[in-house]
């Protein structure tokens, strides 16, 4: 069973395009269901990965091809069949990780890095203006009181 997953695997990966983001992006949400719900955040992360321009392509194409056979109805296990229906979809993104496990670990890593300096970067600033107007406000309440005591 491991060598048809491989091959399946492989042949996904080979045949993955940038073209199929858009489909896989219409499809996606409608497939957090079942078990797929459990690794829900495992198939974010490939659909971050996959849509992401700066990501390796070996990677990108193992999250395309992983996230094509999940919305894609012809599965070897037929989705609508119930409780095993997207065990072999939950098998397919499990797989595509463990190829790609530490691209991946290192892509989430420099994801969140990116976040946090760019949530870094704009809570500066907006420190930086709430301080220019904190000193522009004083600045108007001492002009103000001093004109009061020294103007008649």
């Amino acid at each position: 069973m491991e060598k048809k997953r491989k091959k399946m695997f492989e042949r996904l990966v080979k045949n993955a395009k940038e073209e199929q983001i858009p489909k896989i992006k219409e499809k996606l949400g409608n497939m957090k269901r079942g078990v797929v719900k459990d690794i829900w955040p495992k198939v974010q992360a490939l659909w971050a990965l996959a849509k992401d321009p700066e990501g390796s392509w070996k990677a990108k194409a193992s999250a395309i091809g992983a996230l094509v056979y999940l919305i894609s109805p012809l599965d070897v296990i037929p989705d609508p069949i119930p409780v095993l229906g997207l065990t072999d979809d939950v098998a397919v993104i499990l797989y595509a990780i463990s190829q790609i496990g530490p691209e991946l670990q290192k892509y989430l890593v420099n994801t969140a890095e990116q976040y946090s300096d760019n949530e870094i970067k704009a809570h500066a600033k907006m420190i930086k203006i709430s301080l220019f107007g904190a000193i522009g406000i004083s600045l108007i309440a001492i002009a103000l009181e001093l004109s009061w005591i020294y103007l008649p």
